[in-house]
């Protein structure tokens, strides 16, 4: 399955050096993790918006539903703690 991603960036100067790469390596696999996917890629990433309406990281995820022996794994894993 495949989505577009956008994260809001507060100082959007420091992701300009790698077009906000790192930042979407970052904040993509957490988003995916809380809604029960597996990051497989990233493609497509780049920075939209502007100083005034603000910037945006955007790009697409490659997500893979998680085998059902590791989602037991997890639920388990979250009740233990």
């Amino acid at each position: 399955m495949q989505k577009t991603w956008y994260f809001p960036v507060a100082d959007g100067a420091p992701h300009f050096a790698d077009n906000g790469f790192t930042y979407f390596e970052e904040q993509a696999p957490e988003k995916a993790a809380t809604i029960g996917y597996d990051l497989v890629a990233m493609k497509n990433v780049g920075i939209d918006g502007s100083r005034i309406s603000g910037w945006m990281i955007r790009g697409t995820v490659v997500l893979k539903s998680p085998t059902a022996f590791a989602s037991a794994a997890n639920a388990l894993q979250a009740q233990m703690g």
